[in-house]
């Protein structure tokens, strides 16, 4: 299950469906079932809430009245997350891969750093002042805080782990950027 928070209302993303609350008057709202199961992530702003099953990324209207397809991935989504007008979507497989979709115009940008070991599997987290996604990776074995830099229109430009070595880091498989965008944390404790 993935939460996430727009305005006043809590999502609830489940295997195939999105529960929501309403924050201010503490009532449940309707329902909605998704088009298949194999919900993996989800992301909302004022132009919509974004769903990634498998390959596939639906936009849903801010009231989950109505939907459509958005764009197809090469890979399954690992995670959605959003830069102002981008839509960048985290893929599974081998190296960095990331779809950049503007949301406002334009053809997605499919993007891989193919000479990376490192991925984004785990819950990464986006600093949009940078350009920079942050995430676990244990993928050699070790436990780092991986960086990687993207130019605005979209695509990965590099990737940096973090300073320690032989998996100096605690195992964790959340990140979060603070407010300022000076800092980030993981669900470890790890700033």
């Amino acid at each position: 299950m993935q939460t996430v928070k727009h305005r006043q209302t809590a999502y609830f993303l489940y295997d195939s469906r999105i529960e929501r609350f309403d924050l201010e008057s503490r009532n449940w709202l309707a329902s909605v079932a998704l088009p298949a199961v194999g919900a993996k992530s989800m992301a909302t702003s004022d132009r919509g809430v974004f769903v990634a099953i498998g390959t596939s990324i639906r936009r849903f209207d801010p009231d989950l009245a109505n939907r459509t397809l958005l764009t197809t991935a090469a890979r399954p989504v690992a995670r959605l997350l959003l830069d102002d007008n981008l839509l960048i979507a985290t893929q599974t497989g081998d190296g960095l891969t990331a779809l950049f979709h503007p949301l406002d115009g334009g053809s997605p940008v499919q993007s891989n750093l193919a000479n990376s070991t490192w991925d984004l599997r785990g819950a990464a987290s986006v600093m949009p002042i940078g350009n920079k996604i942050f995430g676990r990776s244990t993928v050699r074995g070790q436990a780092e805080i991986v960086q990687v830099t993207y130019q605005n229109a979209g695509g990965l430009i590099g990737f940096m782990d973090s300073p320690y070595t032989s998996g100096a880091l605690p195992l964790a498989a959340r990140t979060w950027v603070m407010p300022g965008e000076t800092r980030v944390v993981d669900n470890s404790g790890t700033v």
